[in-house]
């Protein structure tokens, strides 16, 4: 998987879509398996959204635009690196 196309498109494409309801967006780590780890902040942390947002928008840009992503997940923090 190109992490560096990953990257862009999660700041181009969706950071900007999550902001305008307060939120944001930061890639946490890509799983062998094509798993997509994302901290989802603001005022998407405990939004009852979530989970569709992640996998009815974010899902299928990440998909359309990055060969390999399979699935995304969302951490609640940013784990050490």
């Amino acid at each position: 998987m190109d992490i560096a196309l990953l990257e862009e498109v999660i700041r181009e494409k969706i950071a900007p879509l999550v902001a305008v309801d307060g939120g944001s967006v930061e890639l946490v780590k890509v799983r062998d398996n094509g798993t997509v780890l994302l901290h989802l902040g603001g005022a998407c942390s405990g939004c009852p959204g979530l989970e569709y947002t992640l996998n009815m928008v974010i899902l299928p840009i990440l998909k359309n635009e990055v060969a390999g992503v399979e699935a995304v997940e969302s951490v609640p923090f940013i784990p050490e690196r």
